[in-house]
């Protein structure tokens, strides 16, 4: 299936039903001129992505290489949500996990064979489980995780050990869960709905300590001890590392960069003169980087 893309105006299906909606939010590509390494960025072209689902809910892109996409989008009047997989290149859309079910938060398998992991909730179901879906047609394959507590979102970690984002009560949790034994290790409560993993052996997360004071902190699995790295700017809880090791993040319009030596973040583009004023998750994937944006 062929799909346009364009600067910032689409056009979109109408999809009827009674369903209530997610919030809309659109996915943009952008595409730099120069390499990301560099302290100040400027755009060559900047693509909305979400052409085949415009005002709705389209979210938590995910590169799997450097010119394909997978995002969350949920159509105007539906209820479930799907995984949809873009190539950039030669613009082509495929929606890839299609069932009766809500899928979120889609990931290459660490398996390296190409399949998809994704949070999955049954329809008429609440629970929210770690499933494994087919990287070539989108049929379910297994549970990885079923009735340890409620998925948000995860990373694999080591072997056969995950981190996993719980948005159980009373706050969110963060755990270590071993996929073989079932094993739950808590390490921290009030987190940021972002993490990943530095190493083998370390987590970087934000650590919601009080309503107006968010810290990007690292967790060391040997050691069990946690290091802050910076304050987060005011309402900023979506960071991204790049291959080089360096931490960007969203606050409103601005990405940011960490400066590590003075624990400050310094501006790398500003996109408030393109209409994008609420990002929220990001990714990056050599010199295109993906931005979630909230229109208010």
């Amino acid at each position: 299936m062929k799909y346009l893309f364009c600067a910032l105006v689409l056009f979109s299906s109408v999809i009827t039903g009674n369903a209530q909606k997610l919030p809309v939010t659109n996915v943009y590509c952008i595409y730099l001129n120069q390499p990301a390494t560099t302290t100040i960025w400027q755009a060559s072209k900047i693509e909305l992505l979400n052409s085949y689902n415009n005002r709705a809910y389209n979210n938590q892109p995910y590169f799997i290489n450097a010119n394909e996409v997978l995002i969350t989008s949920q159509g105007n009047g539906e209820d479930n949500t799907d995984i949809y997989s873009l190539d950039l290149q030669i613009h082509q859309l495929r929606r890839l996990v299609d069932n009766d079910g809500k899928d979120y938060s889609p990931r290459l398998s660490p398996d390296h064979s190409g399949d998809i992991t994704c949070v999955h909730i049954n329809k008429n179901d609440s629970i929210q489980n770690l499933c494994l879906f087919s990287g070539s047609d989108g049929s379910f394959k297994k549970y990885i995780f079923q009735g340890v507590g409620q998925i948000g979102y995860y990373r694999h970690f080591r072997k056969d050990l995950w981190v996993c984002f719980l948005v159980d009560q009373p706050s969110n949790l963060l755990s270590f869960i071993n996929a073989k034994t079932m094993e739950k290790k808590i390490f921290a409560s009030s987190i940021g709905r972002t993490f990943e993993v530095l190493s083998q052996n370390e987590i970087l997360f934000v650590h919601k300590i009080l309503p107006d004071q968010w810290i990007l902190k690292s967790y060391d699995y040997s050691s069990q001890k946690m290091t802050s790295w910076a304050v987060m700017p005011p309402g900023s809880e979506d960071f991204a590392l790049m291959q080089n090791g360096n931490v960007i993040c969203a606050s409103g319009s601005k990405l940011l960069l960490l400066d590590k030596d003075t624990s400050t973040w310094k501006e790398l583009m500003d996109l408030a003169s393109l209409g994008i004023h609420h990002m929220q998750r990001i990714a990056i994937e050599g010199q295109k980087v993906l931005v979630v944006d909230e229109p208010k």
